[in-house]
């Protein structure tokens, strides 16, 4: 792909890129792919536009009767494309994405061209296209580019007031310790 030879014939020159590029970002070669659908829906090739038309809306189909199943089986769906809880199922404690993680794309679209985002109290509030594509790059860091950002801003990435130790703490612990931490305390243990 472009991103992964960066227009450079050379295999060498191409890896280097993306050594760096996977230091700063997670995912990149996905990332990329994803960010490159909303181009292609406006392709001027029309057989490539047309596809990418089919796919999105074949995508949009499956993920719509996926969550209409799960709502007539009782778990809670969000369908509005403006809320960040949006393609999300919840079961108990339990939260699911079932588009492979599209969803965040779809609403930061939703959210730049509508310059609304809706809260989990249900009412609409103005967002900063700014902000929000300053988020979606945001959320793509690395771990320790998102532990640069929020040592730098103070503040996580979501927007609480940073805890340096427990940020540390969170960078360096391995993942399994942290999400039996946070498992043990939401049960009150």
């Amino acid at each position: 792909g472009k991103l992964a030879d960066c227009r450079e014939k050379d295999p060498e020159k191409s890896e280097i890129f993306m050594k760096a590029a996977n230091a700063l970002a997670y995912s990149p070669k996905l990332a990329a792919a994803r960010m490159q659908l909303p181009a292609l829906l406006f392709s001027k090739d029309p057989i490539l536009r047309k596809a990418a038309w089919r796919n999105m809306a074949g995508s949009l189909g499956v993920t719509t009767a996926i969550l209409t199943g799960l709502k007539l089986a009782g778990a809670e769906v969000e369908v509005n494309p403006l809320s960040s809880e949006y393609g999300k199922g919840k079961i108990g404690n339990t939260r699911f994405e079932v588009a492979g993680g599209l969803t965040p794309y779809i609403r930061n679209l939703a959210q730049i061209a509508s310059g609304y985002r809706k809260c989990a109290d249900g009412k609409y509030y103005p967002v900063s296209r700014i902000e929000v594509s300053k988020r979606i790059l945001q959320s793509k860091d690395s771990p320790v580019a998102g532990y640069i950002t929020t040592i730098a801003t103070g503040q996580t990435f979501t927007g609480e007031k940073a805890n340096m130790l427990k940020e540390t703490a969170r960078l360096l612990a391995p993942m399994w310790i942290m999400d039996a931490k946070e498992a043990l305390e939401s049960e009150g243990l």
